[in-house]
């Protein structure tokens, strides 16, 4: 019995280590799963971080962008004054050119005004000499009488102190 006994020991302390070589074997797998799982939480993890890094440097490059698209706008804003102010100095030319052109029209008719001034002017001026130029042919021929009339009256006292 004594050997019964020892064998039934031996027995118990076989199925408690077969028991327990299953217990560490469940523990060992349970192991394997929960490293796998810890592995894949982890690539999961690595994947998000990965996201979330993307999702910053996205963020970044929006931020970069909208900062250009704002200098951008001011850019064309300022090319807009500046178009604004080239058309009033476009109009104000462009007035300046009238005014320059009625000026300079005002002074056509004026010289033209002056020319016929200067042509009537000119025609009073012939008209004068012509008058001058009868005036002394007529003197002239005055002088030639009153020469001729002198030189007989004086050769009629002549004639009178004979």
């Amino acid at each position: 019995m004594e050997e019964k006994n020892r064998k039934l020991g031996l027995g118990k302390k076989t199925m408690r280590v077969e028991i327990e070589s299953d217990a560490m074997l469940m523990e060992n797998v349970i192991l394997g799963q929960t490293m796998l799982l810890v592995d894949a939480e982890a690539a999961e993890f690595e994947n998000k971080a990965a996201g979330l890094q993307m999702t910053k440097n996205l963020h970044n490059k929006a931020r970069d962008l909208q900062d250009r698209t704002q200098s951008l706008q001011d850019q064309i804003g300022a090319l807009q004054n500046k178009m604004v102010d080239l058309k009033n100095m476009m109009a104000k030319l462009l007035n300046m050119t009238m005014d320059i052109e009625e000026q300079t029209l005002g002074l056509h008719k004026e010289a033209m005004n002056l020319q016929n001034k200067a042509i009537d002017f000119e025609g009073k001026m012939t008209g004068h000499y012509n008058w001058t130029q009868e005036l002394q042919s007529k003197t002239t021929e005055l002088r030639s009488k009153q020469l001729a009339s002198i030189t007989r009256h004086q050769a009629s006292k002549r004639k009178l102190s004979l």
